[in-house]
């Protein structure tokens, strides 16, 4: 990386009670990268600024979803095309658990935001048992975590394997 970034500058307090007076601001400079500047009214464009991913269009056709009662409990069957469009979109996605020590959901995702400095967003979805699931959207992000050697969150191994289509977290 060479060159330097623009800085912006960003009011982050404003006191909107009372008179004028007690009005005030601070600002804060923020460097950011200029292919990320995007039009804000884009939906493909998150909230700073960074453009999502693309996303591939899937529409159920007919025949793709059964629906049936069985003993008066609701049955949900999906065709192969269905099954087959889940496992491409979950085909960068790893389970992870921290061995030893229970981790809340916030804490998880920003100490992995920091370690994994992915070029991308990803998804983290807290599951039971204390597993997560993490998927990428960027295949390079995803090798990266899988190749970049052990990964240590206070203290304890962050353990994770591939997602599996019979995975359970009993």
């Amino acid at each position: 990386m060479s060159g330097t970034l623009p800085v912006a500058g960003f009011v982050i307090s404003v006191n909107l009670v009372g008179s004028n007076a007690s009005i005030g601001h601070a600002i804060k400079k923020v460097r950011r990268w200029p292919d990320l500047l995007s039009d804000i009214d884009d939906p493909r464009v998150e909230e700073n600024g960074r453009k999502l991913p693309e996303v591939e269009d899937f529409e159920l056709q007919q025949g793709d979803v059964t629906t049936k009662m069985i003993d008066g409990i609701p049955s949900i069957t999906f065709s192969e095309r269905v099954h087959k469009f889940i496992e491409r979109k979950m085909a960068t996605t790893i389970i992870v658990k921290l061995l030893g020590q229970k981790i809340a959901f916030n804490a998880l995702l920003n100490k992995v935001m920091m370690s994994w400095n992915s070029k991308h967003p990803f998804q983290l979805m807290d599951l039971e048992n204390d597993y997560y699931l993490v998927r990428f959207n960027d295949e390079e992000d995803y090798n990266n975590v899988l190749t970049s050697g052990l990964w240590v969150i206070l203290g304890q191994h962050l353990t994770f394997r591939l997602w599996p289509l019979t995975f359970s977290t009993s």
